[in-house]
């Protein structure tokens, strides 16, 4: 996935596809989705990869004479590339970080045992949230990333994963295998609940889990079409209250860019800004 597809003897690339507008009745919402009959019409062109019914278009993979024949509708209003790719380089691996100094632990007394975890629990006062009761229960988070491995494990024993999709490979399974384990960990600062070795400071929210990451390299596409499509679902779909997206893009490995610029670095002009924007406009917090 997100390697250019051969079809015969063209190359495709993914690309997205904006529409001109919503339809051709006059009722049709400004901001609701995407006509599908556009969608179909593309379809018969290309092969659809997501629809976006926030920025109201598809992105899909397309060679040079099938990218010309969707500019031609009459719907469309632009084709662009979703990512530039060239032959990707071999996948080395890199040292692994050497583990960081134990933090100093704070010296006040807390009702729960938080263990290893009392330093970021109290460092945001976390705990003083959990003796009110604030614990995250009823709000439903959802993490977009990648190695949503060991659900399984005790500390995840209470909690309720509510929804998963893996954007990546366009399946149910998240975990990945075992090359990476992030969204574990990044799931269970907010979510896990291990007196003595680790609570979360939302330890009884629910979760839905969102794979949009490619492990093996960092490709431009996980930042747009991945992402993108991940958060549309989480917001509209499955309806979080939260969205935790613990990456940032800015570089890419060699053949996988463009590189974002410093321009584009203003909150307006990605469309993965665009889209966060789109989620807080939504009452989402990102």
């Amino acid at each position: 996935i997100g390697i250019p597809a051969v079809v015969g003897s063209h190359e495709t690339t993914p690309q997205w596809v904006f529409f001109t507008d919503r339809g051709p009745e006059p009722t049709a919402l400004a901001d609701g989705p995407v006509h599908a009959d556009y969608v179909d019409a593309v379809a018969d062109i290309a092969h659809v990869r997501h629809v976006t019914n926030w920025f109201n278009g598809v992105s899909v993979d397309a060679d040079a004479p099938q990218a010309a024949q969707l500019r031609a509708l009459p719907f469309v209003r632009s084709v662009g590339n979703v990512a530039t790719f060239e032959t990707p380089p071999p996948v080395t691996d890199h040292a692994a970080p050497a583990p960081p100094n134990p933090f100093e632990r704070p010296s006040r007394a807390t009702s729960l045992d938080y263990g290893p975890s009392i330093t970021q629990d109290t460092l945001i006062n976390a705990d003083a949230l959990h003796d009110m009761g604030r614990t995250g229960d009823g709000v439903l988070i959802g993490f977009l990333d990648s190695g949503f491995n060991y659900l399984d494990h005790p500390a995840f024993a209470h909690v309720t994963v509510v929804d998963q999709w893996d954007f990546v490979d366009t399946n149910d399974v998240v975990a990945y295998g075992s090359s990476t384990d992030h969204g574990t960990e990044v799931m269970s600062c907010a979510v896990a609940y291990s007196p003595g070795n680790l609570i979360g400071t939302a330890y009884n929210a629910d979760v839905a889990l969102a794979r949009t990451e490619y492990e093996p390299v960092e490709k431009r596409i996980e930042a747009e079409d991945y992402w993108v499509a991940g958060a549309e679902w989480l917001v509209d779909s499955v309806g979080v209250d939260v969205i935790s997206s613990s990456v940032i893009y800015n570089w890419f490995d060699p053949g996988w860019g463009p590189d974002f610029t410093f321009d584009q670095a203003d909150g307006n002009s990605t469309i993965i800004t665009r889209t966060a924007d789109k989620a807080a406009g939504k009452g989402v917090v990102v």
